[in-house]
């Protein structure tokens, strides 16, 4: 069983200090048919378009945080809890009214498993006046 919520808060207020902003919590759960915690997470996500047309992005994850157990050892046998796991990111995206535009966006995980992460891409657009018509 799986459940989902969301919450999103947007303000497209334009002001000296942003045109957009965007606020996104959302959390899901998961149990198995006995009713055993096999996994939950949450995440909070800000989203803001500063006036020049570029996007900061800023967000935290968090996985397995409640004490939840692997699904796997859940269906028979002795039951074993996850490692937990929280993720902070943040991002940068460019002016998307160009054709090309740059994103960066850096992670830093808090498991001890895993190593910071950092990557960029671009977004490529054939033409930017494309119409759909109709005729």
């Amino acid at each position: 069983m799986l459940i989902r919520n969301r919450f999103s808060l947007r303000c497209n207020m334009f002001t000296w200090q942003f045109r957009r902003v965007l606020l996104n919590f959302n959390t899901n759960n998961q149990w198995s048919a006995a009713s055993l915690l096999t996994g939950n997470g949450a995440d909070f996500n800000w989203h803001m378009e500063i006036p020049n047309t570029h996007w900061l992005h800023i967000g935290c994850i968090g996985n397995n945080v409640g004490g939840a157990f692997d699904d796997h050892t859940a269906r028979g046998g002795p039951t074993l809890r996850v490692n937990s796991s929280v993720n902070g990111w943040v991002g940068w995206e460019a002016d998307c009214r160009p054709w090309i535009n740059p994103i960066v966006f850096t992670s830093a995980p808090r498991a001890m498993t895993r190593a910071p992460a950092a990557g960029g891409s671009r977004q490529v657009r054939r033409c930017g006046r494309l119409r759909a018509s109709r005729r």
